[in-house]
Formats: structure tokens, sequence, C-alpha cells
């Protein structure tokens, strides 16, 4: 199959939920990663920083979607 050369082709900046610089950029390393790394069609992030509600405690939570028939 032919992987993604760019995390661009995976999430246009027009998507990006408004965050914080640090959790904007650990988003940002987090996608690179899965367009480099696997054949994704789409990432989800979620959880209480992407809702703006986040404490010390919360990160985000990240889901890869894809075609593949494991996980």
């Amino acid at each position: 199959p032919e992987r993604r050369q760019r995390d661009d082709d995976l999430a246009p900046s027009d998507a990006w939920p408004p965050l914080a610089p640090r959790h904007a950029a650990a988003l940002r390393a987090a996608v690179t990663v899965v367009a480099a790394e696997a054949d994704a069609v789409g990432v989800v992030a979620t959880g209480t920083i992407v809702r703006g509600t986040a404490d010390a405690a919360s990160d985000l939570d990240v889901y890869v979607v894809h075609e593949a028939p494991w996980r």
C-alpha cells in the first residue's frame, strides 16, 4: 500500500482543535509519527485537553483510523 508523504494529508490545518502551544505541538508530533509509520486514513484526538477542561494530570487521547482488519 502507498504511504502518505505528509501529515497534512492526514489532518488539514483547519481540522486542528484550538489547543495550548505545548498540546498542539504534541498532537502535531503524534500525527507526524502516524503519517510516517501507519497507513492511516485519519487521526481522532479527544479528551479533556481537546474539550478545554484539562487539569495537570490530563493527556491527549489519540485514535488512529485505518482500514486494516487488525488493531
